[in-house]
């Protein structure tokens, strides 16, 4: 439910009061509706949909947790999102539907509501250079008859018909599909097999083609020549329309224009004797046409693939029929139908827009190295190609930004909880809203957090152990970090805490690209930080481009934050990006390093005298695990009425075996990758 409510949470701060969100059940509904409740009097009440799951009849779970589906068949909530869009736009309306990891960065209707972009009449990301990601689709100004209005019909009524019948696939091949379960298919696969049949002007079957094995022999059984024969065919027909248009931008909008990222351009016309203040971009574009079998089902197409139509089949079709019945809503004429040909060659086109295509990373001719053409990227974007460069970040006001970003995928090597880690780097997730709906400030957590799946229960945050500001720094070697963090670990298990694991130098050699280490220091950063490897090593947070910190991928993940239970306990972790939270969550004199908030390291003070000046030392200072509790045992006695942050101020080597301490350092160390990376072959066997 957080999720949802991070989402909502997001447009509606954006200024999206006109938000549906689409759920499973009622009692969804009413949770979210709870959760939005503190919000109400800025945002107004929350819209929430759903569709029954379960079985009027029997009152048991559906199979396929969508009623118009026999058996289950891709994401049912998919199937739930596209059919209210689908029936949305027949019935007139222009439709925004998303992913819930999807977050607003500007004003997109500023953006495609004006010239040359209000002619386009439907947007979605793109998978590829010829395919739809089924996260981010807009349409407009679409017909309720027309081609878009089918296309969204359609992509759901295949994976209906093939969820009751697929016995056509499978006289083709075995392998298509099973006999009992169906066809395994997607939302967008789906919509882009409707899409690239509206290009072709009937339908086409090339996507679910594609479930076989490339190197499948049924390919030469079906098509002498092959799957190369079979998509060179299908590509002719349909996909090969979908090509670059160009497009003149004028101000004011002009200065938001980027099509190559990550975005670095002057503002249109700086560079111009003329002071033309137009901006070319381009657009991978199609015209779309209302498909019609025209009274054959070739062959080389794979002939019909589509079986009988059943109880389920009938059923999802009188649900749009309803709306011709009952509100005279003009519906796309059916292209199975001999009688209806005539009436979808006179059907008008409709236009369709790819968006963030990358053209196989075609390089920027005349850009940087590492710039790629991306068209439609400042418009919509996914944040491994353009938000990890800084372009999400709006609270550190980048001169370049989408309108719109997509999380999109697992973009982080084998990191856990990617996508609300993500969110919360770029600030675009509300710790105030996750701690309602985990029951508490304290809980939003990974160290504190409860997972079923896991068998974890809510572990209390009482005490956190930090490096002081300045104490790891820029000067210390990626071997020199390793050992520190190591090292902290020690301390919080000796005192009985969570560790804050330190936020690497955004100016450390081994943080940034080859090309940023000739770069004179201290940088002085900027978006796009193109000078930082974002690709594997960190991810960069902060409240400004000055105060910037590094998050060390090797940290993310829950072995290294989240304890198993006992016997098997092993210590607990704050990411440097959720130490930052929580400070600004504490009263303002834990924020500090200070005498009574500082570890006592040794006899007459927290160390054997000051501690060096930021930024100097590489020293590691020697404490035993005995020491360690006994110089700090008055601390660790008190009760506290709310979290505390005691502060290292120098790098520290903990000694002493026997310790229990020591022996759960060892359990973390075979579990948490960030420790056993400096002494281990995993560094060799990584990108981070």
């Amino acid at each position: 439910m957080g999720e949802r409510g991070q989402f909502l949470q997001r447009y509606r701060k954006a200024g999206w009061s006109h938000v549906l969100v689409v759920m499973d059940r009622p009692s969804s509904c009413f949770k979210l509706a709870r959760l939005m409740a503190p919000y109400t009097h800025l945002h107004g009440p929350i819209s929430c949909g759903h569709y029954s799951t379960s079985d009027p009849a029997t009152g048991k779970p559906m199979a396929s947790g969508f009623r118009y589906m026999k058996e289950q068949n891709g994401r049912p909530e998919r199937w739930m999102k596209w059919f209210t869009a689908g029936r949305a736009v027949a019935m007139g309306y222009n439709v925004l539907a998303v992913d819930s990891d999807t977050v607003v960065l500007d004003d997109w209707y500023k953006r495609v509501k004006t010239p040359p972009l209000a002619s386009i009449n439907m947007f979605s990301q793109s998978e590829s250079v010829m395919t739809i990601n089924g996260g981010f689709t807009y349409i407009q100004n679409a017909k309720s008859n027309g081609p878009i209005t089918w296309i969204l019909y359609e992509a759901v009524h295949r994976a209906v018909r093939w969820s009751e019948d697929c016995s056509r696939l499978r006289q083709l091949s075995t392998a298509l599909a099973d006999k009992d379960s169906g066809l395994p298919t997607d939302d967008q696969t789906m919509l882009t097999e409707a899409m690239l049949s509206a290009l072709a002007g009937r339908p086409l079957f090339y996507a679910v083609m594609h479930k076989l094995a490339w190197d499948s022999p049924d390919w030469k059984k079906m098509f002498p020549g092959g799957i190369q024969e079979y998509d060179n065919y299908h590509f002719n027909i349909s996909g090969a329309k979908l090509v670059e248009k160009e497009y003149t931008q004028e101000l004011p909008l002009s200065e938001l224009v980027c099509d190559a990222w990550p975005c670095a351009l002057p503002p249109p016309g700086t560079l111009s004797a003329t002071g033309d203040k137009q901006a070319a971009f381009r657009l991978r574009t199609a015209e779309l046409t209302m498909p019609h079998f025209g009274g054959e089902w070739p062959q080389q197409l794979g002939g019909n693939l589509f079986g009988a139509a059943g109880q389920f089949t009938r059923a999802y079709r009188a649900a749009y029929q309803d709306l011709h019945t009952a509100l005279g809503v003009p519906l796309p004429p059916d292209p199975e139908d001999p009688a209806t040909q005539q009436a979808a060659a006179n059907t008008p086109k409709e236009t369709f827009a790819l968006l963030s295509t990358m053209d196989t990373g075609m390089a920027c001719q005349g850009c940087d190295p590492w710039v790629r053409t991306i068209r439609g990227a400042w418009l919509e974007s996914a944040w491994w190609s353009v938000g990890r460069y800084g372009h999400w970040h709006s609270h550190l006001y980048p001169r370049y930004r989408p309108a719109i970003g997509h999380v999109h995928v697992n973009t982080l090597e084998s990191t856990s909880d990617t996508k609300n880690l993500i969110l919360k780097l770029a600030d675009l997730f509300d710790w105030k809203l996750a701690a309602r709906a985990e029951g508490g400030s304290e809980r939003v957590y990974y160290a504190t957090a409860a997972d079923k799946d896991a068998r974890r229960e809510h572990q209390p945050l009482v005490r956190v152990v930090a490096y002081a500001p300045g104490v790891v720094h820029s000067g210390l070697s990626k071997e020199e970090f390793l050992r520190a963090a190591e090292e902290l670990a020690r301390v919080a298990l000796a005192l009985g805490a969570v560790v804050g694991w330190p936020a690497a130098p955004c100016d450390a050699d081994w943080v940034l690209s080859r090309w940023g280490r000739n770069l004179t220091r201290p940088i002085r950063h900027s978006v796009p930080w193109v000078h930082i490897n974002t690709t594997d090593v960190v991810q960069p947070f902060g409240d400004s481009l000055d105060t910037l910190q590094c998050e060390w991928t090797g940290f993310m993940h829950t072995t290294c934050l989240a304890s198993p239970p006992a016997p098997a306990d092993t210590g607990r972790g704050l990411l440097a990006v959720e130490l930052r939270h929580l400070l600004g969550w504490l009263p303002e004199r834990h924020r500090q390093p200070a005498p009574d908030n500082t570890a006592r390291l040794a006899l007459g003070g927290p160390a054997a005298g000051a501690p060096p000046p930021p930024g100097t030392s590489n020293t590691f200072v020697h404490v035993s695990y005995a020491d360690l509790v006994q110089l700090n045992a008055e601390r660790l006695l008190q009760l506290l009425p709310q979290p505390e942050v005691v502060w290292v101020d120098r790098l520290v080597e903990v000694g002493g075996s026997g310790h229990g301490a020591e022996s759960r350092y060892q359990r973390w160390n075979e579990r948490c990758r960030a420790l056993r990376y400096r002494t281990t072959d995993l560094r060799n066997r990584v990108n981070f």
